[in-house]
């Protein structure tokens, strides 16, 4: 007979190939600019919400939540979301406590990213409205759409093993090897993003020592010796790999498209650092702190112009606080790079870190 360890070992080999397919995504290499990160951050902001709804309904099924109280029949699972609970919902940031969406949504304002979408999606559901209303009037990014429905779908079936196994092999177990590539590119690609790097080294503290292991210890619990239970396990998680690996497909899309557009629009030539001569007109997307800027204002100069153009307007700021060497100058801009407030043909180069 199968011990609920060997049962476990199966259903992770089980998983196995999808796993390594999210884990080598693309997405990774493709994040390679300050606008890249945001587009993607803007849609990964609703996975991490509604994430916290997958945890909810965990804690709704495993413990006590009704008035007269009664004990849960799964004391161990019970004990084990609560914990997880305690540091997902009200982690230690600063000098005080916030959710890790609430650290995330600082990320977001740190890095120039829209966080509006997402407000405007809870601030209806505050107001009453259903999910369904929601999501149909507002302006989510429908990878995120997709990727919440699917979600809410594992929720409704109110099978308690079901959903942990999606937050177990979809979230959980998935975040540290996941999050841990986009930590080492972000490190060596990008600067000022500290509660960003933040946000992703506390995931892979919490959840490759703690959560992780809680979560899997959980779904051991509430599945034990069913072979039709652990056989539904399987396919929760595997369901769950199969939404998370089409929402990144879908973002490398908007990322690869949204760069495809802004070439075309001003018809640049492709460029590294030593793009930019004498006279031309360069503009630098998603300047940040004007790094690229700056090289390029010491080529065109003199005869040449320089825009650095940045969504995010405390970047700008930093920017402009920056001495320049004598003779140069850059025009510093706010807006966004997918949307430039630029005629057509504006530049002759078209830079981005």
């Amino acid at each position: 007979m199968l011990t609920t360890v060997n049962r476990l070992n199966q259903l992770r080999d089980s998983t196995l190939t999808i796993r390594r397919q999210i884990e080598g995504h693309a997405l990774y290499r493709e994040i390679t600019t300050v606008m890249d990160l945001r587009l993607f951050m803007q849609v990964h902001v609703f996975a991490v919400w509604d994430f916290m709804s997958l945890l909810k309904a965990l804690q709704h099924c495993l413990t006590s939540v009704s008035v007269p109280w009664v004990p849960s029949p799964y004391p161990n699972s019970c004990r084990l979301i609560n914990e997880i609970v305690l540091g997902e919902e009200s982690d230690n940031y600063e000098d005080g406590h916030l959710s890790h969406f609430e650290v995330y949504l600082e990320a977001m304002r740190e890095a120039g990213a829209d966080t509006g979408p997402i407000k405007r999606l809870i601030g209806k559901l505050q107001q009453g409205v259903t999910l369904a209303e929601a999501l149909s009037g507002s302006d989510v990014p429908e990878e995120a759409r997709v990727f919440i429905g699917s979600t809410f779908d594992t929720i409704r079936l109110d099978k308690p093993h079901i959903t942990a196994a999606a937050f177990t092999f979809g979230r959980e177990d998935l975040i540290p090897a996941m999050f841990r590539e986009i930590v080492h590119d972000l490190r060596y690609g990008f600067e000022g993003l500290a509660v960003f790097e933040y946000y992703l080294e506390r995931h892979i503290e919490v959840d490759g020592e703690n959560h992780g292991p809680m979560a899997l210890r959980m779904l051991e619990d509430l599945c034990a010796d069913d072979d039709n239970r652990w056989a539904e396990a399987t396919n929760a998680a595997k369901s769950a790999l199969e939404a998370r690996l089409r929402m990144w497909d879908a973002i490398v899309d908007r990322v690869v498209h949204a760069s495809d557009r802004l070439s075309h629009r001003f018809q640049p030539r492709l460029c590294g650092l030593k793009a930019g001569r004498r006279g031309e007109r360069v503009l630098d997307i998603a300047t940040g702190t004007g790094v690229v800027a700056r090289l390029a204002a010491r080529r065109v100069t003199p005869g040449g112009t320089v825009t650095g153009l940045d969504l995010n307007e405390g970047m700008l700021n930093a920017a402009r606080r920056l001495p320049l060497p004598p003779g140069l100058a850059i025009d510093w801009r706010q807006g966004s790079a997918l949307a430039p407030p630029f005629p057509d043909g504006a530049f002759d180069v078209v830079l981005g870190q």
